[in-house]
């Protein structure tokens, strides 16, 4: 791709600034990244000559026919992308909340075999603040492990 410089008129800077407003508002609305000058200096290009070539019109057609499409299905993968990636947070919140649980039951099993009997929620709570021995060496030895699988 060349870069090439061009010189245009106060009036002209306002109306490429004004389309690039509109865009970035209407960007909001339809949830997408708004075009920059170069992507609408380029539509307009196309647009201009899709419309003023003779033979060549359907060509340029064509070409400005895919470029629509590849920027209205990249804004719409990147919007399934982003609900993907929302679900897939919700997903590990859930599951560390999970293992988290799980773990303080595991570890109200091995401070105490009869807390399934307790009835007294301070007495949990006290087995749940201890830090046990078992923890302590558990904890090096993840460690251990995920540093083997960095």
């Amino acid at each position: 791709m060349k870069k090439i410089s061009l010189r245009i008129d106060d009036n002209l800077e306002e109306m490429l600034a004004d389309l690039e407003r509109e865009d970035a508002l209407s960007s909001e609305s339809e949830n997408r990244e708004p075009m920059n000058r170069t992507q609408i200096i380029r539509q307009a290009i196309r647009q201009y000559y899709a419309a003023h070539s003779n033979g060549k019109a359907q060509n340029a057609f064509l070409d400005m026919m895919r470029i629509e499409m590849e920027t209205l299905l990249d804004d719409y993968f990147k919007k399934q992308y982003a609900v993907i990636a929302g679900r897939t947070n919700e997903i590990d919140a859930h599951l560390q909340w999970y293992a988290t649980k799980n773990l303080l039951l595991w570890k109200m099993f091995l401070v105490d075999n009869d807390w399934n009997t307790v009835t007294d929620p301070e007495r949990i709570r006290q087995y749940l603040d201890e830090d046990t021995v078992f923890e302590t060496v558990v904890d090096e030895r993840v460690q251990k492990e995920m540093r083997k699988h960095k």
